[in-house]
């Protein structure tokens, strides 16, 4: 039987690099990607330092087209296959809804318009549109194991997401 293999985003600090060291160890002796967007001189060193059952993928989750690759590289170095997800990669508001907007001029059907430059949303490309992504992945790839379909996903979700549901529920 081949070892279970992992993804955790953001797992080259804090929270995901504990989760990816609880998995490493035993009873779990997983095989861990740790997919976060520290360089590589930093991500290397990192997995290296925590065994061969480790490996470092540089991966802004946030685009699209690096998770696809994160999780193809970890289908195959799995040799197959891929049993747990954790969505823990997060960043914190890079702008807020309530300041004053810096104006721009936009030219729009050949008519110039004076607004406000548009609202920075990268934190909810990667606190949420990512996570949809990733389990989108997740499930594709896990449900194309050798022998056993499936796996098990952790979703983390970052208190500005939470905080946003509160406030549309309220």
């Amino acid at each position: 039987m081949t070892t279970p293999v992992a993804i955790i985003t953001g797992g080259a600090s804090g929270i995901g690099l504990a989760v990816t060291q609880h998995l490493l160890s035993p009873p779990y002796s997983y095989k861990v990607v740790i997919a976060d967007l520290v360089p590589a001189s930093t991500g290397i060193p990192l997995a290296q330092s925590l065994g061969p059952n480790c490996l470092f993928h540089q991966t802004d989750v946030s685009v699209y087209a690096q998770q696809v690759s994160l999780f193809a590289k970890a289908f195959e170095w799995g040799r197959g296959r891929l049993d747990f997800f954790a969505t823990n990669a997060g960043i914190d508001d890079r702008e807020s809804l309530y300041g004053v907007g810096v104006e721009e001029v936009f030219e729009v059907g050949g008519e110039k318009v004076k607004g406000p430059r548009e609202l920075n949303l990268k934190t909810l490309r990667v606190d949420l549109d990512a996570v949809f992504q990733g389990i989108w992945l997740f499930r594709y790839w896990a449900g194309r194991n050798e022998g056993r379909k499936g796996g098990k996903e952790l979703k983390q979700w970052t208190c500005a997401i939470v905080m946003i549901f509160k406030a549309v529920y309220y």
